[in-house]
């Protein structure tokens, strides 16, 4: 699908404002976008809510980024190809604010996320390695891992990503439990 240049310009803007670390313009500048979107092109809205997320993150907006990065996944459920993928990204990063917020609704989203990458045929494997460290990491913060087989199994599975494309923290805090 063409994307109308007025929403080319206001995602350039978007994106330039937030190479330059102007978090707040460059919501706005998303904000804008996603007004001018065609609202039936629920693959590319519910992406730039994506955006919206990271921006609002970066900013220190936790609770909102929460906020865009649910949207996405409601937008985006149901959708086949590069949508389903995006959807697992939505909630994997759901996952991860959650987690450091100590809110057990981790649990849930990582459980998702995980599937969705699991289903998804074309997952990188540092993708499905990441979202395997995070569902462990919550499940284990909420004392949901049981036995020493879950982290062998959930290790089996992450330790043929490459390290370098790894969620260094989320590894980190699954390799600093045990």
């Amino acid at each position: 699908m063409l994307l109308n240049p007025k929403l080319v310009s206001l995602l350039r803007r978007a994106a330039a404002l937030e190479n330059q670390g102007r978090w707040d313009d460059s919501e706005a500048a998303y904000n804008d976008a996603i007004s001018a979107a065609d609202p039936s092109d629920q693959s590319l809205v519910g992406t730039l809510y994506i955006n919206l997320g990271h921006v609002a993150r970066k900013g220190g907006h936790v609770e909102q980024a929460i906020t865009y990065y649910q949207k996405a996944a409601d937008i985006l459920k149901g959708l086949k190809g590069e949508a389903f993928i995006q959807r697992a990204h939505a909630l994997w990063e759901k996952a991860r604010l959650l987690l450091q917020k100590d809110d057990p609704d981790a649990l849930r989203s990582a459980a998702e996320s995980l599937k969705l990458y699991r289903a998804y045929p074309n997952t990188s494997r540092s993708d499905l390695a990441d979202a395997v460290a995070l569902d462990f990491v919550v499940r284990l913060f909420f004392r949901r891992v049981t036995a020493e087989s879950e982290f062998t199994a959930a290790w089996r599975e992450i330790r043929d990503a490459q390290c370098a494309s790894l969620a260094r923290h989320i590894v980190f805090e699954f390799l600093s439990n045990y």
